[in-house]
């Protein structure tokens, strides 16, 4: 198993007697080669999970396992690429530089570095800008050079946060065929994105969480025998969950 949460809550301290519980009893399970989208209104918890999973948010309680192991074993990151919703990279550096960077931090040899920089340039199209200083790239180009950072050590999971944020069309048409591309090769795929179309076209499940509770997880095929697009569906269920939270108050 990929991935494995269990019973996971998340409180928050906002003051010496007051907590924000940001996820409340969250399940989930992804199996080698799924490609699981976690959608949700702004603020359910989305990234909290995404960042539970990696170990970089303590979970209050419950159990996480990442490739089978602890989340802070350092060995369960070995085959696991992530790009976040806002990366930050030094715009001092060039993209090459970066992943030059990034490959070293996996002990790669130079020479399997050299050749893996080659192979993501040509498949995030970034050929011939990669000794460009970062900060001369467009939100694209960012977005298309931290894809590549996520996979310089082709890993076998890959989580992305909002891929496609702040993309115009043809960005996000590229993207969505990057993760297309990774979906063929046998990549497990994790992510978060508000653009439901994408998710249609590229997920085989999906996990809905609303105000931190997960309240659904469907197979896409599934879902299209019930609806004619996830649009609908997804915002049908959450209003109706917002609908009977509020009248349970």
């Amino acid at each position: 198993m990929m991935i494995y949460l269990k019973d996971i809550v998340k409180q928050y301290e906002t003051s010496v007697a007051k907590k924000v519980t940001a996820v409340s009893n969250f399940s989930l399970e992804v199996n080698k080669g799924d490609v699981l989208g976690l959608l949700g209104p702004n603020g359910s918890g989305k990234t909290t999970i995404i960042k539970t999973i990696l170990g970089l948010v303590r979970p209050t309680s419950g159990e996480v396992k990442l490739l089978g192991q602890e989340p802070s074993d350092y060995r369960s990151r070995e085959k696991v690429g992530y790009l976040p919703e806002n990366a930050y990279f030094y715009s001092h550096l060039t993209g090459r530089e970066l992943l030059e960077f990034a490959g070293s931090l996996f002990n790669m040899p130079k020479e399997l570095i050299d050749k893996r920089i080659e192979e993501l340039l040509v498949l995030v199209s970034m050929k011939g800008r990669d000794h460009i200083r970062m900060k001369g790239y467009s939100k694209g180009m960012l977005q298309r050079i931290g894809i590549a950072h996520a996979l310089i050590n082709n890993p076998d999971l890959i989580l992305f946060d909002e891929p496609m944020s702040g993309l115009d069309p043809i960005g996000r048409y590229d993207v969505k065929n990057i993760i297309l591309d990774l979906k063929k090769q046998g990549k497990t795929i994790f992510f978060c994105s508000h653009i439901l179309s994408d998710v249609e076209a590229i997920c085989t499940n999906i996990s809905i969480i609303v105000d931190g509770v997960k309240v659904d997880q469907e197979e896409i095929n599934k879902i299209m025998q019930k609806k004619t697009n996830l649009e609908e569906y997804f915002i049908e269920l959450v209003k109706k969950i917002k609908y009977e939270s509020s009248n349970n108050r």
